[in-house]
Order: structure tokens, then C-alpha cells, then sequence
């Protein structure tokens, strides 16, 4: 049997925990060969954990991908774009790959899905259709949308978005988040092995920290980690802080993420292995920060997102999100909500609209399944 060829992308660590399982379960299928994965973007900066060991560790065929850092400013993240759109037109043309799989809203996926549709190459887009309200983020997903060929939306309204963007019913496939699917499958580190990586006790309370500056407003990233860190401190609690990503505006978040660990108040982590990210998740007494994890592995695993500024504005949400203005005042009072017991009572097991993950083995089971031929590749608009 001939297997089809399935690459993989993926730029940032946080990317590569969302498509683990993906790849694990398309590994598992004996229709399918998994190319890679392509390991690209921040993965392979030294300034940020270098996590493509991570990946190679998981996947010793991992393949690396030059790519630069979008860097300061829009104009460095343009030339970013340009640099991996000739990369990855190089590695199809060698690599041959019938799919090609991207996730989210990232320069590095959407440089892969513009080499990918001009080659005339299936492309499969994992997340699709959500809506962040953040900087470019937006744009540049639903640009990955009207260039894929097959969709994976996490929820039933992504879907709908995505048909109301003119792509058709039998292209759309609702599989939850993937996100999840470590939590199923409970790779979560234990207490032990969170203490043994990190150095924190996790039997006492703490906060994670996890801030990602704002596409197009990278002058507020200064602004917002200030106040939160000073809420952070106030709080009296010990705090495990993770390195933003790489858009235009990291820089300045790094830098008070540092200084504050000078002073010892809080733990600073330029990468950390998703097991123990989720070991320290499920352990802690809110997230604090604008991550997308606040929305979707958090509500899951019943932890408070204490959310700071408009990142994620508009993403659905369950009822663990406590909305914070990017002052430390409200921060530190939405802490304070986050510890009451009875908040904290009363979002475990609540309700949230990301599956039940199980997401990676229902893409693959499509991506083994699907008719690759010209009515899938030749993409024609279907408004409902």
C-alpha cells in the first residue's frame, strides 16, 4: 500500500504542543507517512529555549527550516514571511508532499500555505475560523482559510465562519481543539517532576505568567507586563513565568521578566516542556497573562484565567475568565476572585466549547480518508 505523504508544520513551541497529538495519530495510521515534521520560526532561536530539540526529541525526523524571527516591526515580519515562503516552495518541491498541515495564525504557517497553494498541494488548516480581535492575527488566518483546501475548526461557530467565508460544507470538519488531547491522554508531569524541572514547590500556591505581546500595538507590551507583574507581586504569591512568543514587542516583556527575576520574585523559563507547562496549569491558582491556553486548556482543566489587556478579546470563552484592564489594581482584585473557593468551585467541570480531545485522531482519520484530486484543489466559492 502506498502511503500518502503528510507534512507538518510548525514555528513556535506552543504551536508544536497543539500538534503533537496531531502528528502522533497520523503516525498511527498506516495510510499515512508523516513527512518531518517541518520545524521552523522561533523553534530554532537560542534566545528562546531553543525548542526545536523538543520536537527532535519527539520525532527524530524532524526537518529544520530557516526562517527568521519576525524581529521589531511589521516590515521585519513582511521580509520574515518572504524568507519562509522561498523555503518552504525549496523543501515541497524536494519533499513532495501530498498534505500539508498548518495550524493558526502565525507567519510561519501562513508562509507554508502561500508555497503550498501555488504548488498545487492539499492543504489542511487546523483552527481555523476563530476570532482573537488581536493585531493581524485575524487576517492572517483567514487568509490560511481561503487558501486551504480542508478545515479543522475547533468549535461548531468557527465553522460557521468559515462557511460564511465561502468554503464549502464538505470541506469543513468540526474536531475540537487539540489542545485538549494531552489532557485526555493525562500527560500531565507529576509533582515530583515539576519541582525537579522548574525548582518550585508546587504544593504551595502559585501563579503562572504567560504575556505575549499584541501584533499591531507593540507599544502597549511594556504597558501591560508592567502592570501585571507589579499585581503579581502585591499578590504575595510565588510565580513561574514563561517567555512570550517572538512577535514585534517580546522584547520588552523579556526584559521586565528578567529584571523581576533579579530580584527573585519571580521563576523565568525561556521554554518549557508542555507536560510540565500543564503540570504547572493544573496545579496553580490562576494563569495570568493573554494566552490562548487561558481559553482553552484552562477552562478543561478548571483553573481561573485571570486575563490581561484585549489579546484574545474575541475568542469564546467558559466560565473560568476573570477580564482584567492592563492596570495592576484590577489585576491583583481578579487574583484575589481567582482564590476564593467558591469561584473555584464553580468552574470545574463547567461547560466550554473546545471538544473533547479527541482532535487529533479525527484529523487524521480524515487526512487518511480524503479524495485528493482536482474538485478538492480546484477551490470554488459556496456562500451558504
Amino acid at each position: 500500500m502506498t502511503r500518502r505523504r503528510v507534512a507538518v508544520i510548525t514555528g513556535s513551541r506552543s504551536e508544536f504542543g497543539l500538534l503533537q497529538p496531531v502528528m502522533e495519530a497520523i503516525r498511527g495510521r498506516p495510510e499515512l507517512e508523516l513527512l518531518g515534521p517541518l520545524v521552523t520560526g522561533m523553534h530554532a532561536d537560542r534566545r528562546f529555549g531553543y525548542s526545536a530539540a523538543q520536537v527532535v526529541s519527539a520525532f527524530p525526523l524532524a526537518k529544520e527550516l530557516p526562517m527568521e524571527n519576525p524581529g521589531r516591526s511589521g516590515a521585519d515580519q513582511a521580509r520574515a514571511i518572504a524568507q519562509g515562503i522561498r523555503g518552504f516552495t525549496d523543501c515541497f518541491e524536494e519533499l513532495r508532499p501530498e498534505l500539508v498541515v498548518v495550524l493558526g495564525d502565525r507567519a510561519e504557517p501562513f508562509a507554508a500555505a502561500v508555497a503550498a497553494a501555488h504548488l498545487r498541494t492539499a492543504l489542511a488548516h487546523i483552527h481555523g475560523g476563530d476570532v482573537s480581535r488581536c493585531g493581524i492575527d485575524d487576517s492572517v488566518r483567514h487568509a490560511i482559510t481561503q487558501l486551504a483546501h480542508v478545515h479543522f475548526p475547533a468549535t461548531p461557530a468557527s465553522a460557521e465562519r468559515i462557511r460564511r467565508m465561502g468554503q464549502a460544507a464538505w470541506r469543513v470538519h468540526v474536531v475540537g481543539a487539540p489542545g485538549l488531547d494531552a489532557l485526555r491522554a493525562e500527560r500531565i508531569a507529576t509533582p515530583d517532576e515539576i519541582e525537579k524541572r522548574t525548582g518550585m514547590d508546587p504544593s504551595l500556591p502559585f501563579l503562572v505568567i504567560l504575556q505575549h505581546p499584541d501584533t499591531t500595538h507593540s507599544d502597549t507590551a511594556a504597558r501591560e507586563i508592567d502592570a501585571l507583574l507589579t499585581a503579581a507581586e502585591k499578590s504575595g504569591l510565588a510565580a513561574a513565568a514563561i517567555y512570550p512568543n517572538s512577535d514585534p514587542g517580546h522584547e520588552a516583556i523579556v526584559e521586565r521578566l528578567m529584571a523581576a527575576a533579579r530580584q527573585r520574585t519571580i521563576r523565568v523559563f525561556p521554554s518549557i516542556e508542555r507536560p510540565v507547562f500543564l503540570g504547572l496549569l493544573s496545579r496553580c491558582v490562576a494563569l495570568v497573562g493573554n494566552s490562548s491556553c487561558g481559553i482553552i486548556e484552562c477552562p478543561a482543566l478548571g483553573v481561573p484565567f485571570v486575563e490581561v489587556g484585549t489579546r484574545q478579546a474575541g475568542r469564546e470563552r467558559g466560565a473560568n475568565i476573570l477580564s482584567a484592564k492592563a492596570d495592576a489594581s484590577d489585576i491583583l482584585r481578579q487574583i484575589e476572585r481567582a482564590r476564593d473557593p467558591a469561584f473555584r468551585e464553580s468552574i470545574r467541570g463547567a461547560p466550554h466549547p473546545y471538544g473533547d480531545g479527541h482532535a487529533g485522531e479525527k484529523i487524521a482519520k480524515v487526512l487518511a480518508e480524503l479524495t485528493i484530486d482536482e474538485r478538492l484543489l480546484q477551490k470554488e466559492l459556496d456562500f451558504p
